[in-house]
């Protein structure tokens, strides 16, 4: 029956970022009935309560603007701009800068957390599929830069990758809100690699999550080091960090197994520099997450990096 009432109204992507690369979906729909989280696949990518999808961008790509983009066509019915990003939070408006959009079929998509004074509608407007509404930022009660997107039914939040209401219990497919091409790029992902590179000193976890404010090194740097900036991290998750130098020999090599599922991980590791200065070349490094699922197979992702030294 809700694919029948959803056929007029499939959603697009509503972030210019392509999933995977440079934009991550990191928290869904909490369709557990209890207090204890679960996300449609029984996953713990939520918490309790969450009514929306977030995906989240680093903070440079906020800077650089990442546009927001309505899912479907309809009529511009709430607007709020002027929110500072990073707050303060004021009360009442936990969603920040954001954008209602009413579709004419008795759902609504809500649009919140955008970057301050980037939004470009009007109350009344009418907006075509992938209209810019904006630019997706960190304003209201947001930790991190990101979109939450919500869509709603008579007022009940619904999960847009089963269709099913929130709270209605996971596991089960349904039938999607999202259109062919969004539901194909937007897979679920266990957990991701935000960023990673190579630094000259221990880098800060905020400058990591930012994606380019952690400088490289050089070649008189105190250290040699690789940091890793991830998302969805679980108990059990083995996490590896190497170093080669432009020989291919190895200059630092580290696995860890992850002890508590944590939102966000950060790690680094590397070597001090012992002489005058690092051999000139090509420094590679990569870094990686290994996680044993529940049927056996393994899920992992990774990352490389490199840095030239004259």
């Amino acid at each position: 029956m809700l694919a029948l009432l959803f056929a007029g109204a499939l959603h697009a992507l509503p972030l210019g970022c392509e999933p995977g690369k440079d934009c991550w979906v990191v928290n869904h729909v909490d369709m557990a009935a209890g207090r204890e989280a679960r996300d449609y696949t029984c996953g713990p990518q939520t918490y309790d309560g969450h009514d929306g999808t977030d995906i989240a961008i680093t903070g440079a790509r906020m800077r650089a603007g990442v546009p927001v983009l309505a899912s479907a066509p309809g009529t511009v019915r709430g607007v709020r701009d002027g929110e500072p990003d990073g707050g303060p939070v004021t009360q009442g408006r936990e969603c920040g800068n954001g954008v209602l959009v009413d579709h004419g079929d008795a759902s609504q998509t809500q649009y919140c957390h955008l970057r301050s004074g980037s939004v470009r509608v009007r109350r009344g407007e009418r907006v075509a599929r992938g209209a810019p509404l904006g630019f997706a930022g960190m304003s209201g009660r947001a930790e991190f830069p990101h979109l939450h997107w919500a869509v709603r039914r008579k007022g009940k939040p619904l999960d847009p990758f089963t269709g099913h209401a929130a709270g209605e219990g996971c596991g089960s497919p349904g039938t999607p809100l999202w259109d062919a091409s969004s539901a194909a790029r937007l897979r679920y992902l266990p957990a991701a690699i935000f960023a990673a590179g190579l630094a000259g000193e221990r880098p800060a976890p905020a400058d990591a999550y930012d994606g380019e404010r952690v400088p490289p090194p050089g070649p008189e740097s105190p250290a040699f080091l690789i940091w890793v900036a991830l998302y969805g991290v679980r108990a059990g998750d083995e996490i590896s960090l190497t170093l080669t130098t432009p020989t291919g020999a190895q200059l630092f090599r580290r696995q860890r197994i992850v002890e508590r599922t944590q939102a966000r991980y950060f790690a680094f590791g590397g070597r001090k520099r012992s002489a005058e200065r690092w051999p000139p070349g090509e420094y590679r490094g990569e870094a990686s997450l290994r996680r044993t699922l529940a049927d056996g197979t393994t899920f992992a992702v990774s990352r490389a990096v490199r840095q030239r030294i004259e």
